[in-house]
């Protein structure tokens, strides 16, 4: 109730004198981002002006930040919310806040900022998506492709991650996919079956002190298991290949679950992810075939892939 008082009382709280001489590039960048894409492109201002490398550069202390974004913004919980996330303790922006209203004993909400710097986080997720390289081996009675492609297809995982910092983090993730024949048919049936182990350093870019964009770049192996294709009826021809290394980068959503916990979270990403996998041995109808005889895309399998991945996390 305090905060909410407090921000209608904003306007006249302050003297023009403190927003020139104290406020004045900080809250100038902050006016720029406003006219330039509204508040919500002000509000991501704030976090990043806020953070104490850039208070730093600009000769202030994070008291001043948090008096200054009041000034600027006229909502004391946006504040707190933007403060805590930039890293801000709650001493100093009880301190700011105090000092802009002119009054004492204010108590800061509990708005729950979630940590991870130094904890562990263990996250089940499932994945689809599909291939970067389509590879044909058939077609239908229309002529349409009929495709079983070393990436995309479907799977699930887990992934094993540390908060380095409150910024970076390293994840390790292990998945199972599975791509299907695609358009299924009558007589022919497959799948592409392989494991993966990825990698990845990840950057965090928070949007409030419960949600975030965390950025990942990393390298993979990719463990296949075998390239399957044909029907009970007339034999199946079975292609086995090499482990291959790769490389995987992602973007992912990150955001708290429910307004008290600080322990879980909800994760929804984009991931892209590269590998070829050389051919060992074909077998056709249970005899060994010359790897001369595979087309130069089943030789050497592009199993890149685009996918989209959800999953629930829990911080320890």
């Amino acid at each position: 109730m305090l905060i909410m008082a407090a921000a209608l009382l904003a306007g006249p709280a302050f003297s023009a004198s403190y927003k020139d001489a104290v406020c004045g590039k900080f809250n100038d960048r902050l006016e720029r981002a406003k006219r330039a894409g509204g508040y919500g492109a002000m509000v991501k201002e704030m976090s990043r002006l806020l953070r104490a490398k850039r208070l730093d550069e600009m000769g202030m202390v994070a008291e001043e930040g948090v008096r200054c974004s009041l000034i600027a913004s006229e909502d004391a919980s946006t504040v707190v919310d933007v403060s805590l996330a930039a890293g801000i303790d709650r001493d100093t922006i009880k301190r700011g806040i105090e000092r802009h209203f002119r009054f004492r004993n204010l108590e800061v909400p509990e708005t729950g900022i979630f940590e991870t710097a130094g904890r562990t986080r263990f996250e089940i997720n499932v994945f689809g998506g599909f291939s970067v390289e389509n590879t044909v081996v058939g077609s239908t009675v229309d002529n349409k492709d009929v495709r079983l492609d070393g990436g995309g297809g479907y799977g699930g995982g887990m992934t094993i991650g540390y908060g380095i910092n409150p910024n970076l983090d390293l994840d390790l993730a292990l998945g199972y996919h599975v791509t299907d024949l695609a358009p299924k048919t009558q007589d022919l049936e497959g799948s592409f079956e392989r494991y993966s182990v990825l990698a990845s350093l990840k950057y965090r870019l928070f949007m409030s002190s419960r949600s975030w964009i965390k950025l990942g770049a990393g390298a993979g192996y990719f463990v296949p298991v075998m390239y399957r294709l044909g029907s009970d009826l007339t034999g199946y021809t079975e292609i086995e290949y090499d482990n291959a290394p790769g490389a995987v980068a992602s973007v992912e959503y990150e955001t708290a679950i429910g307004q008290e916990t600080v322990s879980s979270s909800f994760v929804l990403g984009l991931r892209y992810y590269y590998v070829v996998y050389d051919a060992l041995k074909a077998i056709d109808l249970g005899v060994e075939l010359p790897l001369t005889a595979l087309p130069t895309d089943l030789l050497e399998l592009d199993g890149s892939s685009v996918e989209i991945t959800a999953g629930i996390a829990t911080y320890f």
